[in-house]
């Protein structure tokens, strides 16, 4: 995450791999982000939950797919 504000040129993903800056941007337009805090040491000092709410898109999609509630018993939803 430091690359995206320092302005350098790659980035270290998980547990090695180097990407470019603009794969980096790429792929956390889509991501769910998971925030690990670490001391100089590398011993983690917080871990976050993942971010579990569902995209613009995928509600689109979801609305597209059941344009009413598909629970038993429930009926048609708010249009």
């Amino acid at each position: 995450m430091e690359a995206l504000g320092s302005g350098e040129r790659s980035a270290q993903v998980g547990t090695g791999g180097v990407i470019a800056s603009p794969t980096l941007h790429r792929l956390l337009c889509k991501a769910r982000l998971q925030l690990a805090v670490q001391d100089r040491t590398g011993t983690p000092s917080y871990l976050s939950t993942p971010a579990r709410e569902p995209t613009g898109a995928m509600l689109r999609l979801l609305r597209h797919r059941d344009p009413e509630c598909r629970f038993p018993g429930c009926g048609p939803g708010p249009t």
